[in-house]
Parts: C-alpha cells; sequence; structure tokens
C-alpha cells in the first residue's frame, strides 16, 4: 500500500490508503487494528444483492447493502454502508479490511467526516469490538465522565465549559466502551469538537486531548430545568438506570443485535454510577452546573 498512513480512532488503529486532511494521532492506546483501502474487489461487490434505508442524517440518506435480510452477521457476509453522493465502504463479517469508492460529492473533507464519524462506530459494532454512547466526556482528576442527552440536550455544551476549564477531550460526540477485566474504560474518539450546530464537520481540533483508556467513572444524564432552578444530581439504580441509558445513550441498535446490547449494558451498568442531573437552562449560570458537577465527582468512589 503506498502512502499509507496510520491514525487511531475509537481505540483502534486504522491503516488507510487514503490521506486523511486532518490532524489525527498517530500514536496511543489501541486495542484493534483495521485497513481502510481503495482497492475494491470485484467479488465484494458482486456479492451485495439487498439492502435497506438506514436514516437520514446531515442532509443525505444513509444505506445498507448486504445479501440477504438484515440479521445476525454470519463469518465472511458482505456487508456495504453507503452515505449519499459521498462515499460506500464494504466490508465482510469477521474482517479487518475495509474498502472504499468515493462518490461525486466526496471530497477529502466530506470523505473523512463520514467514515471517522458515521460509517467507523457502525463497523466496530458489527464487530462487537465496542458499544456506543451518543455521549460527550471528559477527562476529570484522571479517569473520564460522559455526557448523555436527547438531541439539542446540552451534552457538547456542557463537555464545551470543562474544555475551557482545562479538562481534556475525550470525545465531543461518540464515546466507545468496554469492559476490561472487572472495570468499564472509555476509548478517545478524535481530537475535534464541535459545540455547534453545522452538517459534515468534524468542528475545530483541540491540542489538549487523550490518547489512551480511562476509566469510565459516571454517566450524567442531561435534563433541562427551568431558567431559576438550582441543579439537582440524582443517582439512578436498577431498571431505571438500564431503561435511560438504553433509550438515550446507544448510538446503533438493530434488532438482532437486542439481547446482545441488554447483556452488555447490564455488565457494564453494574461497574458504572448513572445520575440525572436537572440544571437550570440557562447560560448564564452554567458556571454553577460546572461546579455542582465538580464537587459531585469529587465525592465519587
Amino acid at each position: 500500500m503506498s502512502k499509507e498512513q496510520a491514525m487511531i480512532l475509537y481505540g483502534c488503529r486504522v491503516r488507510s490508503d487514503f490521506p486523511f486532511p486532518l490532524k489525527l494521532p498517530a500514536e496511543g492506546e489501541y486495542r484493534d487494528e483495521i485497513l481502510l483501502s481503495g482497492d475494491l474487489p470485484a467479488d465484494l461487490v458482486r456479492d451485495i444483492r439487498c439492502g435497506t434505508h438506514l436514516y437520514d442524517t446531515h442532509g443525505r440518506r444513509v444505506f445498507l447493502y448486504t445479501d440477504r435480510l438484515l440479521d445476525t452477521p454470519l463469518p465472511g457476509q458482505p456487508y456495504c454502508y453507503e452515505a449519499e453522493n459521498v462515499a460506500r465502504f464494504y466490508w465482510r463479517h469477521g474482517e479487518d479490511r475495509i474498502y472504499y469508492e468515493r462518490l461525486e460529492e466526496g471530497d477529502a473533507e466530506r470523505f473523512a467526516f463520514w467514515f471517522i464519524h458515521l460509517f467507523q462506530p457502525l463497523y466496530m459494532t458489527f464487530e462487537e469490538l465496542s458499544i456506543f454512547f451518543h455521549s460527550g466526556a471528559v477527562e476529570v482528576d484522571g479517569n473520564a465522565i460522559a455526557f448523555i442527552a436527547p438531541s439539542m440536550g446540552g451534552k457538547s455544551t456542557m463537555t464545551d465549559v470543562f474544555l475551557k476549564q482545562g479538562h481534556p477531550l475525550i470525545t465531543d460526540d461518540i464515546l466507545p466502551v468496554r469492559r476490561e477485566d472487572d472495570r468499564v474504560v472509555c476509548a478517545p474518539s478524535f481530537p475535534y469538537h464541535r459545540p455547534f450546530r453545522a452538517t459534515e464537520t468534524l468542528g475545530y481540533p483541540t491540542e489538549n486531548y487523550r490518547t489512551d483508556f480511562r476509566r469510565l467513572k459516571a454517566l450524567y444524564l442531561l435534563d433541562k430545568g427551568a431558567p431559576e432552578s438550582r441543579t439537582v444530581i440524582e443517582a439512578l439504580h436498577g431498571f431505571r438506570k438500564f431503561e435511560a441509558l438504553k433509550e438515550l445513550g446507544l448510538v446503533y441498535t438493530f434488532r438482532f443485535m437486542t439481547l446482545t446490547h441488554n447483556r452488555l449494558l447490564g455488565d457494564l451498568l453494574d461497574r458504572v454510577d448513572v445520575f440525572r442531573i436537572t440544571r437550570p437552562w440557562n447560560m448564564e449560570r452554567i458556571g454553577e452546573v460546572y461546579r455542582e458537577i465538580r464537587r459531585h465527582t469529587e465525592n465519587l468512589p
């Protein structure tokens, strides 16, 4: 492979013949390795026979193709993920090689966005390398804390507040989580932060970024309070804890993944504290919210 680039994304080392036009870490901790190649085999394309419309996002339709009904993946099963007019990504289940095909609107920046932000988490979910939370996360006192909220619920804003206070970024939006021994750890995603609403961009680069795995100490589910209300932090337990995370947190869920995700969530939640934080929906008081969360984290085991 000529002009190979290596980068660490989501705790996975990606070797690529596509020159990503971004500042991405070449060194850091990783648990898995994949190869991204433009040398697309004809037989892989030929084996794709059917597909489905997955969702619409960032102004584009997204499709997933395979050779049978979308169900539990089998070894060697072919897949193709298509971001409309930008790129197609092909792979076979159980293999660590991904092939790409750029489409008419697939300039370098769009291609990088779709691979990093949307396709790689789906691939790693299908291959059961990590479970992904739709979450921002920062380092606090050597551990990770994560923020989960519905769309427009303030997780990027809260992450931005912690970054401005000097806390290293772990992820802005998508957090890969796995169990290792008797603890739950998370990997950094990529060193970009997007505290604004925009399509097909990873946001601003940041130098204050972790490149190694961190213990996931706590998950905070963000709720909106009245502008004049006080910040209230409530521990969640048992079924409430499980259901809240399942509803708000998981990035990719498919019917055939239900049992696997339920097992993984149950396993993870036995080892991670989850809290619901209702805070004043008032940017002038965001500093108060930061201080309340810091006081709270200092008392966690």
